[in-house]
């Protein structure tokens, strides 16, 4: 789809944006499932490594792109009867890398996009405040030597996130 002059997205609400999480455990053919047990705030980071290179005229810094850092964080109910949860949980240090895929809305919505592939599990705190619900941080970061790299996906059909080029200007 080409890209617009008009804002037709301006007034998102945060809420859209979803977690999956893949039953299958399959590359190619992903099961989603939207993880119903998200609260609070959820954060995708997608930051490039800025990489000073070293000049002697100018005066200005300049800078080249290094690696690019994803991670997603989020709070969860701690309900470790959920499978989402235990989802999460389980993609651990001496678990094994689970899929997720992030959207910046549903996935039966056009044009939403995110993330998708093996991620593991780097935080799981468990708060449990005087007054309120108790509450369980997670922080997903892309797993080590997967079968399921971690890449940019886009949302063309709905139901169907393709992995696409965000650095393409069409």
């Amino acid at each position: 789809m080409p890209i617009s002059t008009t804002i037709t997205e301006c007034e998102k609400p945060g809420s859209l944006m979803t977690l999956y999480y893949d039953t299958a455990g399959d590359c190619t053919t992903p099961v989603w499932v939207e993880h119903a047990g998200i609260v609070g705030d959820m954060t995708l980071n997608d930051e490039d490594e800025k990489n000073e290179v070293e000049r002697r005229i100018g005066g200005i810094k300049e800078y080249s792109s290094g690696d690019t850092d994803i991670s997603i964080e989020g709070e969860q109910i701690p309900d470790f009867n959920y499978q989402g949860n235990v989802w999460i949980n389980a993609a651990r240090r001496g678990g094994i890398a689970r899929q997720f895929l992030i959207l910046n809305n549903k996935i039966t919505a056009v044009n939403a996009a995110g993330y998708r592939g093996m991620f593991k599990n780097f935080v799981r705190n468990v708060s449990g405040p005087r007054t309120g619900e108790q509450k369980q941080t997670f922080n997903l970061a892309p797993a080590a030597c997967s079968i399921c790299p971690v890449r940019a996906v886009k949302v063309a059909v709905a139901n169907a996130a393709a992995d696409y080029d965000p650095t393409l200007v069409v």
